[in-house]
């Protein structure tokens, strides 16, 4: 099982699904910056600074933590399907920040509700009208390409650019190849506490 799940994963990165031609964004590039409305409170604003940051992370290698941005809108029927399951594999990486970004004029109420419709607990932000949101993903009209999701490491570099939802593909474990758990570093022992050296 766990040989056919390699040879999948294999397959998908060979194929450059991580880096689909619809997205406006590639693996590699430096992010677009971003400080976006909260769809909970609008005069909340969330940056990506706060969590990845090229200039920030150059100077202190241990800032930020990788961010996931979910692209979607409230008539999308794959992101029905896609959040659940990115909400399961977020239960088991509290070290990566989530963002759904709504690009729709909708009303927060209703796309809060859409959310928690589908057991998501993650609100996110809203771009009503594509302005930041054609930095990233393809948009014609205020209609944007969706779902779409983009990883980005604390560096601020690109590590994921993928649109559409295939149900069969590993999406957890490509999530897990581009964004890897850093470990976390033992505790230090306490002053007087004696060190084990051997085996």
């Amino acid at each position: 099982m766990k040989s056919h799940l390699i040879a999948m994963l294999t397959a998908v990165l060979a194929a450059g699904s991580i880096a689909s031609g619809t997205l406006k964004v590639q693996v590699g590039q430096t992010s677009p910056t971003f400080s976006m409305p909260s769809l909970v409170d609008p005069l909340r604003r969330v940056a990506l600074k706060e969590f990845a940051d090229s200039a920030k992370y150059a100077a202190n290698a241990k800032f930020g933590k990788p961010v996931l941005l979910a692209f979607w809108n409230t008539t999308c029927v794959p992101c029905r399907a896609e959040f659940p399951r990115l909400q399961k594999w977020l239960a088991k990486r509290s070290d990566v920040k989530f963002i759904p970004w709504l690009i729709e004029d909708a009303e927060p109420s209703a796309a809060i509700q859409w959310l928690q419709s589908i057991g998501m607990t993650e609100t996110g932000v809203i771009d009503k009208y594509a302005a930041k949101s054609a930095q990233f993903v393809v948009c014609e009209n205020k209609f944007c390409n969706v779902p779409a999701l983009v990883a980005i490491s604390p560096d601020q570099k690109i590590r994921l650019a993928k649109s559409g939802y295939e149900p069969d593909q590993p999406l957890e474990a490509i999530l897990d190849q581009v964004l890897p758990l850093v470990a976390t570093p033992a505790p230090a022992a306490a002053p007087g506490a004696p060190v084990k050296t051997g085996p």
